[in-house]
């Protein structure tokens, strides 16, 4: 890590590029900006558990400016992360998990394939961005739902 500010673990029912879905153990990992220069992005980082390997490996980087916390919740059949980045221009950031699914990309550069891969398989990844808010300077922000049958609801605490 790079000056790691926060760490939340949660299991989900992963999508298998065999068909089905199996339920995996994931890390994610916020990393606080630094004054050293020679790490010019860093980044909010999903560690997936590879039962094969017996550890972590890396499955996405997403951006963030000195992420101070990371929440990941799972709200009916989606799973959402928030992520508080409290850089110089200081938001939140709410994303939504995406399936694993085979997918096409005609140049490869939106999964960073080969240029002549234009089909296959990419993992499930919080990929969707539900809403990105302003904030001043947010150290911390939690997603929760109270527990009601009538009136499923998700909440933001910050």
């Amino acid at each position: 890590t790079h000056g790691a500010s926060d760490l939340k673990g949660f299991v989900l029912n992963d999508a298998l590029n065999t068909g089905g879905y199996a339920r995996r153990q994931f890390l994610a990992i916020t990393n606080y900006r630094t004054t050293n220069t020679a790490i010019p992005d860093l980044h909010t980082q999903i560690w997936a558990w590879n039962p094969s390997t017996q550890n972590f490996v890396l499955r996405q980087k997403i951006p963030s400016v000195g992420a101070s916390s990371v929440d990941v919740l799972e709200h009916s059949i989606d799973v959402y992360m928030v992520i508080s980045n409290t850089g110089p221009e200081a938001y939140l950031t709410i994303l939504r998990w995406v399936p694993g699914s085979f997918r096409e990309d005609i140049n490869g550069a939106n999964y960073g394939w080969d240029d002549d891969l234009t089909f296959g398989w990419v993992p499930g990844l919080f990929l969707e961005t539900v809403q990105t808010i302003p904030t001043d300077g947010a150290m911390s922000a939690v997603l929760f739902h109270p527990y009601s049958e009538s009136k499923p609801a998700m909440f933001l605490a910050v």
